[in-house]
């Protein structure tokens, strides 16, 4: 994070965005946000952000990268397929090859280890992609040690 702000990345914290505002030439302008504080735990237990009333704020920008942290939807996948889904509701693979319980399937990010980096998905993606090579060519999946 400290190497982002370095490169003029700002962070917003506790901020929910309301609504995304043009320029009125069909670009984007900013958005409109509320600032939150953290609500009482629900039946979860988890603390829920609530909209601190009149904080209302326009932030202007001309990119948005939104980070919410959900989970892969994996209601796609019929038990029969032999792909194995975790108790965490996550895609069951072999850590270091990517391979998934069936022959032929691999996966990657959130899909795998649930809400993560982005960064951390690109880099799953390469080594799967590397792992779809091996088998693609017929060779052993695990990589030989460095």
């Amino acid at each position: 994070m400290r190497h982002a702000e370095e490169e003029g990345v700002e962070f917003h914290w506790q901020v929910t965005p309301v609504e995304v505002v043009g320029d009125g030439e069909g670009r984007m302008g900013g958005l409109t946000c509320v600032r939150t504080e953290q609500g009482l735990p629900d039946e979860t237990g988890r603390r829920r952000p609530v909209a601190i009333p009149g904080s209302e704020h326009f932030v202007p920008c001309d990119q948005v990268i939104f980070s919410v942290g959900q989970r892969a939807g994996l209601a796609f996948i019929p038990e029969s397929a032999g792909v194995g889904v975790t108790g965490q509701q996550t895609i069951a693979v072999n850590p270091n090859t990517l391979a998934a319980t069936r022959a032929g399937v691999f996966a990657a990010g959130d899909a795998t280890t649930g809400t993560s980096f982005v960064i951390e998905a690109v880099a799953a993606g390469h080594r799967a992609a590397e792992s779809i090579d091996r088998y693609l060519r017929g060779e052993e999946l695990e990589p030989q040690p460095k």
